[in-house]
């Protein structure tokens, strides 16, 4: 490897960014929004090492938003995870470790104490090819090829803010 390289490579090393964000919830707003945001990287340098084992170098991005709506007797839940991932063992190839879409959203209506008559449609697929290993060439999956919407209809137990159990048939 050369220097240049191995410089870059050790300033993302040492780079793991982590991000919240969320508005503080007011009685009078209706929506309340947030997110995290995420970029880690690593890498490991194997020279001469008597245990085996081989060097690599990884990173990975994700992020994850949420924006919700409450008035009255209705609740509207909306989230989106996205998230992708590179690593490279030894000499091999850069192949992919993480790879998300992941749209979600949840519309109840209040019904007895904690519980809400809830409706769910999400979709998830992933943004790059996938490829079947060790071959490289076989591709098995690609952008929104497979994609996968699910709607569902059931009771959502919310007894905060904080906590959510969809019980779907």
């Amino acid at each position: 490897m050369n220097r240049r390289f191995k410089i870059t490579a050790l300033l993302f090393t040492t780079i793991a960014i982590s991000a919240f964000a969320q508005d503080d919830k007011d009685s009078t707003k209706l929506w309340s929004r947030g997110g995290v945001v995420r970029l880690q990287f690593s890498q490991a340098s194997l020279t001469n090492w008597a245990a085996g084992g081989e060097s690599s170098i990884a990173g990975t991005s994700f992020l994850s938003l949420f924006a919700n709506y409450a008035k009255g007797k209705v609740n509207w839940d909306n989230t989106v995870d996205l998230a992708y991932g590179l690593q490279k063992l030894g000499t091999g190839n850069w192949v992919k470790s993480d790879d998300k879409i992941d749209l979600s959203s949840k519309l109840g209506i209040k019904g007895k104490n904690a519980w809400f008559y809830s409706a769910q449609l999400s979709f998830k697929s992933q943004f790059a090819p996938g490829y079947k290993l060790p071959n490289d060439s076989v591709v098995i999956a690609d952008f929104l090829s497979p994609a996968y919407v699910l709607a569902s209809l059931g009771m959502d137990y919310k007894p905060n803010k904080d906590f959510s159990l969809l019980i779907a048939p």
